[in-house]
């Protein structure tokens, strides 16, 4: 599946058309139920007749998309089984873990699962610790991911660390702002010195390719990450990709940018020396996932020194993504949405672009490669 970078085929559902849904293929109607925002998909908060939230999502069906969707709640669910809050399934009335429905707009895969409680990331104020706990959560998930199978049909999108200079060309020419447009070029020229040209070397592995700051939930009392959402992004791709989306996103809002990022990479590098799959769950949890067929490098491998080279330039080509395509969508159908997406990305990436890429290196090297 691969997706338009300008003009993706996004989904629409009126909670009349979700609820006919849930009827037919779940056996229960809703109560009421709010519309979140998504780039492609229809994702509700349903309160269901039966007393029980939980979360619809729907997109366009084609064969190869069922069986992406299917491998992707397969993960959800594994990762949910180690302790890492994804969401359980709930199945539909003929126990699969998704349902194909008609609609309107053509037929449409639909998946229901567990409503998960917390705040998002990017509504947090942040500190060294709670950036370290997301680190440290990221990595679990990244270990957990890393030996599943690979995906059962082909998948592309935009956001793809290995489609960064692609991405950025086919969306920089609709920036009309100067300041955006040259710190973009800053931004491409630094990832196409430092990442493309090795990019093909780096360990790959089944990756989430999109734990941002939205789709982490918090528990503010606790301090803990409480639900890794969304995995509609997941592909094969270079192993170091969840790390460098996670600690870029993460970092936007800090007072230093730098500094919130190298605390994110010390929370992941203090749980991927271990090989801890899973909450507390040590090796045990690396073996879980590994019987499902190893997909690429192996999940607790050391990071490699090329790795570590490019994952500060990594992220900032991944925020610039942000910000040149969130721009060119901005007078789309879903224009709110893309404003929202790349509010405090320009200031972070300014900062990031910076700072003394010696200096991050070094840093860098101390947290992920010394443990």
């Amino acid at each position: 599946m691969a997706v338009d970078t300008i003009a993706p085929n996004s989904l629409a559902l009126t909670p009349a058309e979700v609820d006919a849904i849930l009827v037919s293929h779940y056996g229960v109607g809703s109560l009421g139920m709010q519309p979140l925002p998504s780039e492609l998909s229809a994702v509700y908060r349903v309160a269901l007749a039966d007393g029980r939230d939980v979360a619809f999502k729907a997109i366009h069906f084609t064969e190869d998309d069922h069986a992406l969707a299917q491998w992707r709640i397969s993960a959800m669910d594994h990762l949910q089984d180690l302790g890492i809050p994804a969401g359980r399934t709930i199945p539909s009335l003929a126990g699969e873990s998704t349902a194909v429905a008609d609609s309107p707009a053509g037929p449409v895969i639909a998946h229901v699962g567990e409503w998960l409680s917390g705040v998002p990331l990017e509504a947090i104020p942040l500190t060294p610790e709670l950036l370290r706990v997301v680190g440290a959560t990221g990595a679990r998930a990244a270990l957990a991911l890393a030996e599943w199978p690979q995906p059962p049909a082909a998948v592309s999108h935009p956001w793809e660390l290995v489609r960064t200079l692609d991405s950025l060309d086919t969306s920089m020419a609709s920036v009309t702002d100067p300041h955006i447009s040259a710190l973009l070029t800053r931004a491409r020229e630094l990832y196409a010195i430092r990442v493309a040209p090795v990019i093909d070397e780096l360990p790959r592995a089944v990756v989430h390719h999109d734990m941002h700051d939205s789709n982490l939930l918090i528990d503010a009392d606790r301090g803990v990450v409480s639900g890794v959402l969304d995995f509609g992004d997941m592909v094969f791709g270079p192993r170091i990709a969840d790390l460098a989306i996670t600690a870029g996103y993460a970092c936007r809002r800090a007072a230093d940018p730098v500094v919130a990022f190298i605390d994110v990479a010390s929370g992941w590098g203090s749980v991927w020396a271990l090989g801890e799959g899973a909450e507390g769950g040590g090796a045990g949890a690396s073996e879980g996932a590994g019987a499902a067929a190893g997909s690429g490098a192996g999940a607790a491998d050391p990071f490699t020194e090329t790795e570590v080279d490019v994952l500060f330039a990594s992220s900032i080509g991944r925020l610039a993504v942000n910000l040149s395509i969130w721009t060119a969508r901005s007078a789309s159908d879903r224009g709110d949405y893309a404003r929202a997406r790349s509010a405090s990305t320009a200031r972070a990436l300014e900062l990031l672009i910076a700072a003394d890429l010696g200096e991050v290196d070094r840093a860098l090297r101390e947290a992920l490669v010394a443990g």
